[in-house]
């Protein structure tokens, strides 16, 4: 019991003594610590209490020397202070610039773990649902993003987002955004290529268009970068949006040549370039017509309906009788035929003789009356009588047959009044568009329409085959009808057409009550119009009050004008270029019928009166209504 009372003293010296070895003043603290002699009533419990509190009982210099050697502050302040006895004590200075570089990095650049971002994957789907709710700014912001989290943009985010501004046809970003990836050391794919040519073809900006067309072509020349069937189809709508028809078409000889498949799409996008050609536009499209039959590719519903647009559109240029429409192929020769229906659209395509005859018998006339005029001329400045050279070819012509100026005859003439007579007309049309297994929906009705002769018979006809067909018509349908009907002056029947409306359950937009507008030819009808609007609760457009006010224009009717001018103000309607036009020519056409005494004045007196009073009206109207400076002095049609 003894010995082992000993060896726990002997411990505890150990203790103390290793504690304190290092101290300079170990041994006079050594000479203040009592021996422990313990005795053997002294358990251990007892032993390590009085070693602590002789040890607590030492002098600050004794304890803490060796700990806070090299504190500034050797001594705490305040020992009861949190945190006012630690080891080591620094005045506060401010950073330097690099040090301040060095912090920004740690708290906003530091590496964030990888099970805290978002993967590559995660990356796109974000990027995708910003692009599906319309918003491209957020969805290029994300790139921003992975530079943040440190991460490494893929080439599928690039294509995303310039895909969806290709769609908006927005340049400028799409090649920002193309240079970005560039310069990252990625190598652009043939999906982005097909979206770089696409905002291309969106483009609204022609000259830039074309422009980055160029560069874009040539880089990818010298990088020998291999086209595919995409890339052309891309390429030939770019060039035939852009006016650049032969552009076009050397592109397809182009794939030809290659053997790349040259489908529907392809010749779908040349025809959408033949719209843009007004004087010659039918031409290209005769041509493209031919090279699908010659190629076996079937028209589609999106064929027809650009083919019609053609024919609306533009005209026939110079295609004569005997003209090759295709180089290839005999079949594509305008051939004269009287034992068939005339149709450009059939192989061979046949022209019958008997609408050119008027043609030829006008255009003779013509000539007589041009060469009696230069005669006359010519006597009266006493020069020879002898016949030039133009006017002995005219001669020559006038004693020739029809039938053989048949092949000098442009057949552009021919189309002037019946947009269809040389393409089977619209029971041809639609004969044709049968045979190749498509079914016409409601624009192509609407565009058949807009082509067949402006009778109300040939309207009823186009009806009656879309009730047949079941092909459901719609407002717009409606709306070319009543306009139609308007400007041929049929006005009765332009307000029946409301009740068709009516009963096809379909609802009036804005257009309908304009077109509407251009059968109120009297002020009682305007006024019962903007009646009818107010109680169903529409407020009129300028479309409509454009038409009222155009009325009442070529009407004089200067105070049914000041009363539209009020009402338009009181709406709040803001009136649009075309009606400062209108009435700024009213104001010029008034004073001269007054000087001139038109018949159409009735009251010389009281419209003279009238005239002050619109004046007057119509400055301050100008001012209320917010005009600029500028002065219109022209006027469309509503």
């Amino acid at each position: 019991m003894f010995s082992s009372k000993v060896s726990a003293s002997l411990r505890v010296n150990n203790i103390a003594a290793r504690t304190f070895r290092n101290n300079n003043k170990y041994n006079r603290c050594n000479e203040q610590l009592p021996l422990l002699c313990i005795s053997s009533e002294i358990d251990s419990e007892s032993v390590n209490q009085r070693l602590f509190s002789n040890l607590t009982s030492l002098p600050a210099t004794c304890r803490f020397s060796t700990i806070r050697k090299f504190s500034s502050e050797p001594l705490p302040k305040n020992a009861d202070v949190f945190g006012d006895i630690g080891h080591r004590k620094f005045d506060k200075v401010e950073l330097d610039d690099v040090e301040e570089k060095v912090e920004e990095f740690e708290e906003n650049e530091a590496r964030i773990p990888r099970r805290l971002k978002p993967s590559a994957g995660q990356y796109a789907d974000l990027i995708k649902s910003h692009i599906q709710n319309g918003d491209l700014f957020s969805a290029e912001n994300v790139l921003q993003i992975v530079q943040k989290n440190r991460d490494k943009p893929t080439l599928y985010m690039y294509n995303l987002i310039i895909r969806a501004f290709a769609l908006h046809g927005d340049v400028k970003k799409c090649f920002k955004l193309y240079n970005s990836l560039k310069k990252r050391g990625m190598k652009p794919n043939d999906a982005t290529i097909t979206s770089l040519f696409n905002v291309c073809s969106n483009s609204l900006d022609d000259i830039k268009s074309l422009e980055h067309l160029h560069e874009l072509r040539s880089y990818l020349h010298d990088k020998n970068y291999v086209l595919n069937e995409t890339h052309y189809n891309t390429l030939v709508k770019a060039y035939a949006r852009h006016k650049q028809v032969d552009e076009a078409f050397q592109f397809l000889d182009e794939m030809r040549d290659k053997n790349l498949k040259i489908d529907e799409i392809t010749f779908n996008n040349l025809l959408h370039g033949a719209t843009s050609q007004k004087e010659t536009g039918i031409k290209y499209a005769l041509v493209v017509w031919h090279l699908m039959k010659l190629r076996n590719v079937k028209p589609s519903l999106s064929t027809y309906n650009l083919m019609l647009r053609v024919i609306r559109d533009t005209n026939l240029g110079d295609l004569k009788i005997n003209d090759v429409l295709v180089a290839e192929s005999q079949n594509s020769k305008v051939q004269i035929s009287d034992g068939s229906r005339p149709d450009l659209l059939a192989t061979p395509p046949v022209v019958r003789s008997v609408p050119l005859v008027p043609i030829v018998h006008e255009t003779r006339n013509k000539d007589r009356r041009n060469q009696k005029k230069n005669r006359k001329d010519q006597n009266k400045k006493g020069r020879d009588q002898n016949p030039s050279k133009s006017e002995e070819a005219a001669l020559s012509e006038q004693n020739s047959s029809p039938d053989d100026l048949f092949p000098q005859m442009p057949l552009d003439q021919i189309i002037q009044k019946n947009r269809l007579i040389l393409f089977g007309g619209f029971e041809g049309i639609l004969k044709r568009m049968e045979d190749d297994q498509v079914v016409p929906d409601v624009k192509t009705i609407t565009l058949l329409m807009e082509l067949i002769p402006n009778t109300k018979e040939a309207e009823k006809q186009v009806i009656r085959h879309a009730h047949n067909k079941k092909i459901g018509l719609d407002i717009d349908f409606y709306n070319c009808l009543i306009k139609r009907r308007c400007f041929r002056f049929d006005y009765k029947d332009a307000k029946d057409v409301l009740a068709d409306i009516e009963k096809e359950g379909l609802q009036p937009d804005n257009f309908t009550w304009g077109a509407l507008a251009l059968a109120c030819q009297k002020p009682d009808e305007g006024r019962e119009m903007l009646t009818c609007l107010d109680s169903i609760g529409i407020t009129p457009n300028y479309f409509v009050y454009g038409a009222l006010i155009r009325a009442a224009c070529d009407k004089m009717e200067i105070d049914y004008i000041i009363e539209l001018m009020e009402s338009m103000e009181y709406k709040r309607v803001k009136p649009s270029r075309q009606i400062y036009g209108m009435l700024d020519n009213f104001k010029v056409k008034a004073a001269e019928a007054i000087r001139e005494k038109n018949p159409k004045i009735k009251d010389l007196p009281k419209f003279q009166i009238g005239l002050t009073k619109f004046k007057l009206r119509y400055s301050k109207w100008q001012k209320k209504m917010g005009r600029d400076n500028t002065v219109y002095r022209s006027s469309s049609s509503f």
